[in-house]
């Protein structure tokens, strides 16, 4: 890949800004030393590899350092932050480049341009026209996602269904690790004699978790510890329900924690829990559903052979559809007792297919 590479985000360098484009830059730096980062910010900041280059005070002086110094180029949109600027790039960037945007599956249909009172569909027919006419590849994470853009009026040719990625080589690590990592937490948190649920997810409303404790609370104790981490608007939240509907020696709340814990969590878990919702966002009399549209943790805890509790939000029916034997995908919590423990008893042994990064940027490369 001799092409130069742009990443367009709004992250800043030192930032990871999600598991996405921190693999994504990591990826790109190592097939190509062309490789820039381009931040949007209060203004544009650019860095070639890890280091800093310049500041940019207009995108018409970004504009101009892209035209005199390249010939041709791959510009990548992490995530929709520059979809204003797009449609001034392509028609002021002189150069032969290719424009694809990564979407994570809710941020389409959201529309964020401009402002919140401009009412949702003017803005959803924004972004879509922008995308129909602007960009040459738009890469979407699962079925749903896909099929609801064409709903919006995207047109499917733009399209190409990607997953996000797993980190195997840590993956592979933890599971030669596993009996260590289990007694650890076992003495630490008295748990030698319980079964580990965790749930791993940003603390979000369409999560569900507050739903799914409401359903936790009413059984039996006596053989689960249930671990909770993330970060997000409802931490507080889920802490007070947590502090007022179990006992302590019950449950863990951890917070945030760094990307390789979470792993090692899940890879220790009995069972991870994903109780995602579909939660409408209302703007006027407009609304969207705001849900799981991929579910990077499920991925994650079948690469680690670790069974699955779901719900059937979003896209979560796609990943039980193309994998075998990774749980239970169930429509409600009234029988969550009885599931718990038939996936606790029931030895699994998952045939799944590959969500590695490699498998991931492959199909980038194919699309550049």
């Amino acid at each position: 890949m001799n092409k130069p590479i742009f990443l367009f985000t709004n992250y800043s360098n030192n930032e990871i800004g999600g598991m996405e484009v921190h693999q994504q830059a990591k990826y790109f730096k190592y097939i190509n030393s062309n490789f820039y980062i381009v931040i949007l910010k209060e203004n544009i900041k650019i860095y070639k590899n890890d280091q800093y280059l310049k500041d940019y005070s207009s995108l018409k002086n970004f504009i101009d350092f892209i035209n005199e110094n390249f010939e041709e180029a791959i510009f990548f949109f992490n995530n929709l932050s520059w979809i204003k600027e797009i449609p001034i790039l392509r028609q002021s960037v002189k150069i032969n480049a290719k424009y694809i945007i990564r979407s994570g599956g809710n941020d389409i249909i959201r529309a964020p341009y401009d402002n919140d009172e401009i009412p949702l569909n003017e803005r959803q027919n924004i972004i879509v026209e922008i995308i129909n006419k602007n960009i040459d590849f738009l890469i979407v994470n699962s079925d749903y996602s896909y099929n609801r853009n064409i709903k919006l009026g995207i047109n499917p040719k733009l399209m190409k269904k990607i997953r996000g990625g797993v980190d195997y080589d840590l993956i592979h690590h933890l599971i030669l690790n596993k009996s260590f990592n289990r007694n650890s937490f076992d003495i630490i948190n008295k748990t030698s004699n319980k079964k580990i649920l965790s749930i791993i997810c940003r603390l979000v409303d369409f999560k569900g978790i507050i739903q799914f404790l409401d359903y936790y609370a009413k059984i039996k104790h006596n053989n689960y510890f249930l671990l909770i981490a993330g970060s997000g608007n409802l931490s507080d939240v889920i802490r007070n329900k947590l502090l007022n509907t179990l006992s302590e020696q019950d449950y863990l709340f951890s917070g945030p924690i760094p990307h390789s814990k979470a792993l090692e969590i899940i890879s220790i878990s009995d069972v991870v829990i994903n109780p995602s919702i579909e939660v409408k966002r209302y703007y006027g009399k407009n609304y969207y559903i705001h849900t799981e549209t991929m579910g990077r943790t499920m991925l994650e805890a079948i690469c680690c052979n670790i069974p699955i509790l779901a719900s059937t939000a979003g896209a979560t029916n796609e990943i039980f559809a193309e994998n075998q034997n990774i749980g239970l995908c169930v429509s409600d919590w009234n029988n969550l007792e009885k599931n718990l423990d038939y996936l606790i008893k029931v030895k699994f042994q998952s045939k799944v297919i590959d969500y590695s990064w490699n498998l991931v940027f492959s199909k980038y490369i194919e699309i550049f």
